[in-house]
């Protein structure tokens, strides 16, 4: 009996080894993130609101910043914990990753193949463990990729299978509800309300254009010129955000060197 216990764990457990090397891929990448230097921009800022709430100033009325509480606490847990050092904050990320890392496995491992669960868990341990997407700072992103992730594997894998037993099944649905919403306790979409705007209008041009073409069909020769519009101010938006942090962030606000 006990033998063959022994041997259904040492099955079990082979049946992830394909693990290993996208946590191998993932560890590499972001060993390097632990010995950066202080960030000056949006982590800085973050740090530099939630070390004001460390020392007692309200939030939102003198310690001020425009990210919701719950990220602001994330950043001032490692903050009362290893003080401002990079690591800590890193270490945060780090465990964020991991986790939506851990998640993504999972789903691989259910809906691929054991070589494309592979591959697809070292292209993802790539993507968050490279610092080209930034995912190593302590930013709204970077933290709440963990219950997203979550929530996403707990809709594909315990919530679409089951579609005739949604009875049975509010649990679940009630529980990605929530990992949802802490996701949002660490980002809000206020900041997209001008590009929304914007969505809005090109879509309003083409339902225009579709009820002036009896087949109902969007000219493309508008709408698509449109899109790319979009992208672009989008991209110049974003281009004049990163480029004016030019000095160091104090409660949410950049003041520049004198």
């Amino acid at each position: 009996m006990s033998q063959s216990r022994a041997a259904r764990g040492a099955g079990s457990w082979r049946r992830w080894t394909w693990l290993a090397p996208g946590l191998l891929v993932y560890t590499i990448c972001r060993v390097p993130s632990f010995f950066e230097p202080h960030w000056y921009t949006d982590e800085a800022g973050y740090a530099t609101t939630a070390r004001a709430v460390l020392h007692g100033l309200p939030l939102y009325t003198q310690a001020w910043t425009n990210k919701p509480p719950l990220h602001i606490w994330a950043v001032a847990l490692p903050l009362s914990l290893f003080g401002t050092q990079e690591a800590g904050f890193h270490a945060l990320t780090f465990l964020s990753g991991l986790l939506a890392f851990v998640a993504l496995a999972i789903l691989a491992g259910r809906l691929l193949s054991p070589r494309r669960a592979l591959i697809a868990s070292v292209a993802f341990a790539l993507a968050i463990g490279l610092p080209l997407f930034q995912a190593e700072l302590l930013v709204p992103e970077s933290v709440l990729i963990a219950p997203t992730t979550w929530a996403g594997l707990l809709v594909l894998t315990r919530l679409i299978p089951k579609v005739g037993e949604e009875s049975r099944r509010w649990r679940w649905a009630a529980l990605a509800g929530g990992l949802m919403g802490v996701a949002v306790g660490f980002q809000h979409a206020a900041g997209l309300r001008p590009r929304f705007r914007r969505g809005r209008r090109l879509l309003a041009d083409a339902d225009t254009d579709r009820g002036r073409h009896p087949g109902g069909r969007v000219r493309s020769g508008r709408f698509l010129p449109g899109i790319c519009r979009l992208q672009r101010a989008q991209l110049r938006a974003r281009h004049r955000t990163t480029s004016s942090r030019t000095g160091a962030g104090i409660g949410g606000r950049v003041y520049r060197p004198a």
